[in-house]
């Protein structure tokens, strides 16, 4: 897959050069739960276990999560771990902020919706979009699932993710259920607007 496509696929219409330093200005197409699902190669359910960041051949930092798979909504059924993708994060001294970014901690339950680049990365679909931390509610005494953005200035913790009001929250079952839905019945996916 191009990084053109991947791009209009994570939802980004413009970014700046990737380079360590903060990209400055980051444009998402909107787009519904069901055509982030058809965009996705892969969507699991599972543990965070260990965080990391790399840089690549071409210099970009990387910040990888190693998920433990729970269950498989699409893709491979076998598939027992995946590393996510996210460009940006800090490596060797040296920061690189990506905003719209998804962010990671060990110990965190989630959703993620991936789509696998051609580099073998394995990035969220909508960057942060594509990712839903999933939390107990005390409230309804069940799971939700909480997408949840922190500025990249902030360090992330799964355990301090706010709870929605509770008239806003999504349980984990009701999440799941849309999902496989929409594999099932894959919708159109969007297309970039092109400004000229």
């Amino acid at each position: 897959m191009s990084w053109t496509r991947t791009f209009a696929l994570m939802g980004v219409l413009a970014v700046p050069a990737l380079a360590p330093r903060d990209a400055a200005a980051t444009t998402f197409m909107k787009t519904t739960l069901e055509q982030r699902v058809g965009m996705s190669d892969v969507i699991v359910r599972g543990t965070v276990t260990e965080v990391w960041t790399e840089r690549d051949d071409q210099g970009v930092i990387w910040t990888r999560a190693q998920v433990e798979v729970d269950h498989v909504l699409k893709g491979d059924p076998d598939l027992e771990t995946v590393i996510v993708d996210q460009i940006g994060g800090e490596w060797a001294g040296m920061h690189m902020a990506m905003p719209g970014a998804s962010r990671y901690s060990p110990g965190e339950e989630m959703v993620v919706m991936l789509d696998e680049l051609d580099s073998g990365y394995m990035a969220p679909v909508g960057m942060f979009q594509g990712k839903f931390t999933v939390t107990m509610d005390p409230r309804l005494r069940e799971k939700i699932a909480v997408r949840f953005h922190v500025a990249n200035h902030r360090k992330f913790d799964h355990r301090f993710v706010p709870l929605p009001a509770e008239t806003d929250a999504v349980t984990v079952a009701a999440l799941e259920t849309r999902i496989l839905d929409a594999v099932a019945s894959p919708v159109a996916l969007p297309t970039p607007e092109v400004k000229r």
